[in-house]
């Protein structure tokens, strides 16, 4: 960090403080998708989907019934048009 502030300013320090923000996302999604996986029985390559619309507090659309949306873990196309009941 110290060469980068020399060599770059402030503009270097940030550059290098937004990549750390982004490896502890990168981590905390990638803890997400594993315990979703083994939770819900799922690959880690759905199971990162399901986290990354999480963590965006997103809905996940998916056309994969058995393994996603079965599971509620995301919802058809077609059901994506139409809102949700409210609880």
């Amino acid at each position: 960090d110290v060469l980068l502030e020399q060599a770059h300013g402030e503009r270097g320090v940030t550059a290098v403080d937004r990549v750390e923000d982004r490896a502890v996302l990168g981590g905390r999604l990638l803890e997400a998708a594993a315990q979703l996986a083994l939770t819900h029985g799922i690959s880690a390559y759905d199971a990162a989907y399901v986290a990354a619309a999480a963590a965006i507090r997103a809905q996940l659309v998916s056309c994969d019934v058995q393994d996603l949306v079965a599971r509620g873990l995301a919802r058809l196309p077609a059901d994506a048009l139409t809102p949700r009941p409210s609880p």
